[in-house]
């Protein structure tokens, strides 16, 4: 919800994109600081995605993809492990597609 509201009051209404951008650097720092220690925020996040990327729409589906997954650590970049946590449908589609 902070985010949310910060986010809303830069912008007065919600963008996706830019709100979605800020979730991904909310859910790397949160992986970094739990260190394999369970975070349960952390896992609702990642399971609301991951439904939103499996279930939902076509443009659901591509906010997720582009404005999440494709923002993630590349490898061998800080937070990096925060690609464990994610779901199966999440999880396949970055082996599939982000080669990095």
């Amino acid at each position: 919800m902070p985010l949310l509201e910060e986010h809303l009051d830069d912008f007065d209404a919600v963008l996706p994109h830019l709100l979605l951008a800020d979730v991904t650097r909310w859910t790397v720092e949160r992986a970094q600081q739990a260190q394999g220690h369970q975070d349960l925020e952390l896992q609702a996040v990642l399971e609301d995605l991951e439904n939103a990327f499996s279930n939902k729409s076509g443009d659901a589906r591509e906010l997720v993809g582009v404005s999440f997954l494709e923002n993630l650590p590349s490898k061998g970049q800080e937070g990096f492990e925060v690609r464990e946590l994610l779901g199966p449908t999440m999880t396949s589609h970055v082996e599939e597609h982000l080669t990095w």
